[in-house]
């Protein structure tokens, strides 16, 4: 996740691959969000008036009540009835008059239409934007602004900083609200940080403001790990797949050379003195191209959509044994062939396409290494294990076995099912191939039927 991350952006932060925001502004790395751009943009302007207005508003009441409060102590009036015609009561236009001619006013709208500006770049640039919102509150506040409803101001730039900067980028950022608060003594004495009220708006508030940002992070480090996962899951799906694939397509198309190079040796002996025989091998060489062909389109066709494009044939199994051997000795090779009766009805079709496998890989390897020799094969069902053997009488000359893929392949093959594979000796310069796939209990396994010894290459 990322990706969709994931953490989910496009990105496995879900397995649909879409991007998730976060609900206190833009993630790392993820858009700001699903609303159109124009829809935002009028969202970001609307709030800015609305909050610039309200700070304007508030302001002036409190400026005409100061103004009243000091034309009154002026007067030195004391407290008493009320009477709206008594000439010694002030008149009610001197507070408007006198807090309108203030020379704080200036700096009153100064400080709002600040406020207004920052909260409109809150999105883009939301440093600046706290800046800008910090400076306008404490000029605001200086002038004589009203402090509760100059702090949803600083509360809105600080969500949009934290949600766009890690968590240990934005803790000085939340210090510079101290000198803002600090404005309110100046000219506010009685609402000054001696206020009782003061202290619990200032903890509930960034309370306010740190628990949903705590819980943003605790998402976001969520997300982020189910994202991670869901990427480590698919590369180890994927590798999975490739070395099927690999292991498939080392399996047919080695086998498929080596039954072709047999048959292509047998057509070129014969081809002058026996024709019919060179036009069998011929044959037997267009037949296993063409079952190659097949194998490997229908590996290939697991790369496509599974809707689409579905296996050509079933994967090989026990059944086919003689039609894996008839090619090699009509190429040349002696195999003989011990298995036990009623295998294909037996062993579990998973199981018997692995031990196929298997049987080809050791018998491309015994005919590419060492043709020429006796190729002795075993497919015996013992208990709850399927047995495979495939030995021979040694090397050709100068031609040393040497482990590569198709052993590796064979190992992994055989991990798959949770059995087992040994290569030892077997004679003086032989090497037999063992393999036992566990079953389970799904049938009974009679005794093994030898079937007659295939006669080796005509002289």
């Amino acid at each position: 996740m990322e990706p969709r991350p994931g953490l989910p952006a496009s990105g496995p932060d879900s397995p649909d691959g879409r991007s998730h925001d976060f609900p206190w502004g833009r993630s790392h790395g993820s858009p700001a969000g699903h609303a159109h751009p124009r829809h935002r943009l009028v969202a970001t302007v609307l709030s800015a008036i609305v909050v610039a207005w309200l700070m304007l508003v508030a302001a002036l009441p409190s400026a005409v009540q100061r103004a009243m409060r000091e034309h009154m102590r002026d007067q030195s009036m004391m407290p008493g009835r009320y009477d709206p015609y008594d000439p010694g009561y002030p008149d009610p236009t001197g507070p408007w008059a006198q807090a309108l001619d203030s020379p704080w006013l200036p700096v009153l709208v100064a400080g709002c239409l600040v406020v207004g500006a920052g909260l409109l770049l809150r999105t883009v640039r939301p440093r600046l934007a706290y800046v800008m919102v910090l400076a306008g509150v404490a000029g605001y506040l200086v002038a004589g602004g009203s402090l509760p409803f100059a702090l949803p101001a600083p509360a809105i730039a600080l969500v949009a900083l934290t949600s766009s900067r890690p968590g240990r980028a934005w803790t000085a950022w939340v210090l510079a609200l101290v000198p803002m608060l600090s404005a309110v003594g100046w000219r506010q004495p009685y609402l000054g940080l001696t206020s009782a009220w003061l202290y619990p708006a200032i903890i509930f508030g960034f309370a306010a403001i740190l628990v949903p940002t705590l819980i943003t992070e605790m998402r976001r480090s969520q997300l982020l790990a189910r994202r991670q996962a869901h990427e480590e899951e698919m590369r180890r799906v994927a590798y999975r797949e490739r070395l099927r694939l690999a292991q498939d397509l080392h399996d047919v198309v080695g086998h498929s050379l080596s039954t072709i190079s047999l048959q292509a040796g047998v057509a070129l002996r014969f081809l002058d003195d026996d024709p019919a025989q060179a036009r069998a091998s011929l044959e037997a060489i267009r037949t296993s191209a063409k079952d190659s062909l097949t194998d490997v389109r229908r590996t290939l066709g697991i790369l496509r959509d599974p809707q689409e494009a579905a296996p050509l044939a079933p994967g090989p199994t026990l059944d086919r044994l003689d039609d894996l051997i008839a090619p090699l000795v009509a190429g040349g090779a002696a195999i003989t062939l011990h298995r036990s009766p009623g295998l294909v009805s037996s062993v579990p079709t998973p199981v018997q396409q692995v031990a196929y496998r298997i049987v080809q890989e050791g018998l491309t390897n015994a005919v590419r290494h060492a043709p020429g020799t006796p190729v002795d094969l075993r497919v015996d069902r013992v208990g709850d294990q399927l047995l495979i053997e495939v030995s021979n009488g040694g090397p050709a000359p100068d031609r040393p076995i040497v482990a590569g893929n198709g052993l590796r392949g064979m190992r992994e093959r055989v991990a798959t099912l949770g059995g087992t594979l040994t290569i030892h000796d077997e004679g003086p310069g032989g090497v037999a191939i063992s393999a036992g796939l566990p079953l389970g209990p799904t049938g009974e396994a009679g005794p093994p039927v030898a079937s007659p010894a295939v006669p080796g290459p005509r002289e």
